[in-house]
């Protein structure tokens, strides 16, 4: 790293990934031409280095007294790759990443934000902090991911993830407060739109969308998880109710 930062100010993290393979990637129409663009244009395979970002989010340092909410630091990118060249399997790769970090300003970090900007997706597993303590020491901040992160355009806000410490409801560090109750209500959804593969939303929604007989009658396909027929209840996908055959009503 550059000697124009201090030593004191970055923080180095182990930042531990799996790609697509080739395999997967060059299945689709679309993939296939993103990986012929690459070989004809010399592009490394391993551009995650320069389209992936993460930014730390403080767990004790607010960025304002209004909204409370922690103080985000500069956008950082992946480093020494071990990894050269991207194989058909897929195997878990290690990054080293140097984060800009004045502890004294920033505080403890308690959560980060990672943006894909890359056409595929890939799976981050986990993202290890070596922050530093009194007398040089050093304690390690865990982040155990373990989830796929899309194209930063499939999102409304970029990934949050937090740190591996429990919390209960009236201990949260107010820093983080804000961060958490913005991921649940994303996660919880508005009950709308057709489900992508990137939706990690869990809410629910009605169907009907179980198949014909040709003894259907107009009866045998009822509205599931409504008001009449609770249950079973399904996730949302989206997809609209389905007309029986027969008399053209849902």
């Amino acid at each position: 790293m550059s000697s124009i930062v201090e030593r004191k100010k970055l923080i180095k993290g182990k930042v531990v990934l799996v790609q697509k393979s080739v395999a997967q990637i060059i299945n689709t129409p679309q993939g296939f031409l993103t990986v012929g663009a690459k070989i004809v244009n010399n592009i490394p395979t391993l551009d995650i280095v320069k389209s992936v970002s993460f930014k730390l989010i403080s767990s004790t340092e607010s960025e304002n007294p209004t909204t409370l909410a922690g103080k985000v630091g500069k956008d950082t990118y992946l480093e020494n790759n071990v990894s050269v060249v991207r194989t058909v399997q897929e195997i878990k790769e290690e990054f080293d990443i140097y984060f800009e970090w004045d502890r004294n300003e920033m505080g403890s970090p308690g959560a980060f934000y990672v943006t894909n900007q890359m056409d595929e997706e890939f799976f981050l597993v986990s993202l290890t902090l070596e922050y530093p303590s009194q007398h040089d020491n050093h304690t390690n901040i865990y982040f155990d991911c373990n989830s796929w992160v899309h194209n930063h355009s499939c999102y409304k806000t970029d990934r949050i993830f937090f740190a591996n410490v429990p919390y209960l409801p009236d201990t949260t560090p107010v820093q983080l407060q804000t961060y958490r109750e913005a991921e649940l209500n994303n996660l919880r959804g508005d009950g709308t739109g057709m489900r992508q593969t990137w939706d990690r939303i869990y809410d629910y929604d009605v169907y009907n969308d179980l198949g014909f007989l040709g003894s259907d009658g107009p009866k045998d396909h009822p509205v599931l998880g409504g008001l009449n027929y609770p249950y079973p209840r399904r996730v949302r996908t989206g997809r609209n109710l389905i007309q029986n055959k027969k008399n053209g009503e849902f």
